[in-house]
């Protein structure tokens, strides 16, 4: 019993100590990578960490849906559509390398592209059925409050993406729109959740789910226009945030099982 017990008080700590341990792996080599080179970088470095990371994910995401009744943190529907989320993160990742890596063909803009739009909307399905499950009324105000916070963050990134690449093919300013416009759209009930963890202080799950998605928009508001730029190459400082999102929701899906388990 005083070993159970034990194991259950150092769990907690285990867990934060080996996040915070991997994402400093994560950055310290890409900044090496940076700073003086990692040969072969790509194939050694990227492609691995591209690809086992949200592999893991997905894998624990699934695995949680089968425990779905014994988790309390997040309701059942709302884990689906995570699960939905990280399967299209995943699928766009592993499209991303098969041009990068197999096929050496640009991949931006591609079928990959597909899957970054369609993983943000599958998160806001989880995060609308997550504030339904609540039962908390949500209020105009808020609604205003976070949708006004979005747009403010949209139209200036709008005007100049399309300032930037006016010239460039219909369909690749079509694709380079969509992001920011995808991002805004999970943003709104976003700040809402956000807004309502803060008042009722409650749900480190969803505090780290929201931390991840944060820094995924930053990652991509970033990409497009160092993709405008033509300065974005496999191995930029940008890939971090990318893979410290994947990364920390994959500790948080093990953290929502180990807990089911109790």
């Amino acid at each position: 019993m005083n070993q159970d017990f034990n194991r259950k008080s150092k769990f907690p700590f285990i867990w934060a100590y080996s996040l915070i341990g991997t994402l400093i792996i994560i950055s310290f080599l890409y900044f090496v990578n940076i700073s003086i080179g990692i040969e072969n970088f790509s194939n050694t470095v990227s492609l691995p960490v591209y690809t086992i990371i949200p592999g893991i994910l997905v894998v624990l995401s699934i695995w949680a849906t089968t425990k779905s009744e014994a988790i309390q943190e997040i309701p059942k529907k709302s884990l689906v559509f995570l699960v939905f989320a990280f399967s299209s993160w995943f699928i766009a990742e592993q499209t991303w390398n098969l041009y990068e890596h197999v096929l050496d063909i640009d991949p931006y803009p591609s079928v990959a592209d597909f899957f970054y739009l369609a993983a943000p909307i599958f998160m806001f399905g989880s995060l609308v059925f997550f504030l339904k499950s609540t039962e908390k009324k949500i209020s105009k105000k808020m609604t205003l409050f976070s949708s006004t916070i979005s747009l403010l963050i949209l139209i200036p990134s709008l005007v100049a993406i399309f300032n930037v690449s006016a010239e460039d093919e219909p369909f690749e300013v079509i694709i380079a729109l969509s992001y920011p416009i995808v991002d805004s759209i999970v943003l709104v009930p976003a700040i809402i959740t956000i807004s309502f963890l803060i008042s009722n202080k409650r749900s480190f799950f969803w505090i780290m789910i929201i931390v991840g998605l944060l820094v995924m928009l930053i990652a991509d508001t970033s990409f497009l226009f160092l993709v405008i730029d033509n300065e974005y190459v496999d191995g930029h400082p940008v890939d971090i945030l990318w893979i410290s999102s994947y990364t920390i929701w994959a500790f948080m899906m093990f953290n929502i099982i180990k807990k089911s388990k109790h």
